[in-house]
């Protein structure tokens, strides 16, 4: 599996968008709201990691697309931690209040990938075969998914939530994730669909930056 599509399928902002791998989304509005009112560093990074994944017994999924590829992400036996770190006075004085890392370790992991046929060789284009899991990998001890977090002056700053990478996600059901095929009869959304996360995503970025 290649480490890049696993990072970045940790750092996702559900929005709704049409298709056939969809269930319920998570509010946009409630993720902006408690990054602007939650104080405790662990309930957030509990609300964040719950609209990241979708947990099915003792594995968690996590799911993105692209506008030319999409790929689902299983994680098998995930432990998490948060991991603060200390504070410097000055950081005190420039109103810093909290900062760290909330991590996910896992036993193995393995993806399975959708292309656009626009991207397949001109031979396969026509019958396309099913996209297939890759082998489990077990976690590399240098490798940890997971996200930076920092409170300052009761607000928090979660860089990778506005990631242009991670333009889109649906929100999917044990039932979707755990399909023996899970992308037959998969298309992928319209190009106006991207546009609208991306616009969230921004406008969340921008009253960030405002606040």
């Amino acid at each position: 599996m290649n480490r890049h599509i696993a990072i970045r399928c940790c750092f996702i902002i559900a929005a709704a968008v049409p298709g056939s791998l969809m269930g319920q989304t998570p509010s946009l509005p409630s993720l902006d709201a408690a990054l602007r009112t939650e104080p405790d560093a662990q309930k957030l990074a509990n609300l964040i990691w719950s609209t990241t994944f979708v947990r099915c017994g003792d594995t968690y999924f996590a799911f993105e697309e692209e506008p030319l590829s999409a790929v689902l992400v299983e994680y098998k036996k995930p432990t998490f931690a948060l991991v603060p770190i200390k504070l410097s006075a000055t950081d005190e004085l420039n109103g810093i209040q909290w900062r760290g890392r909330a991590q996910m370790d896992f036993v193995a992991s393995r993806s399975i990938e959708f292309k656009a046929p626009q991207t397949l060789p001109v031979s396969m284009r026509e019958h396309p075969q099913q996209p297939t899991w890759t082998e489990w990998i077990p976690r590399d001890s240098l490798f940890h998914v997971g996200f930076r977090m920092t409170r300052k002056n009761g607000r928090w700053s979660v860089p990778q939530l506005y990631t242009n990478s991670a333009l889109i996600s649906r929100r999917l059901s044990c039932k979707d994730v755990t399909a023996k095929e899970p992308f037959a009869g998969y298309q992928l959304p319209e190009s106006r669909a991207f546009g609208r996360a991306q616009d969230e995503l921004d406008k969340m970025k921008w009253d960030d930056f405002n606040r």
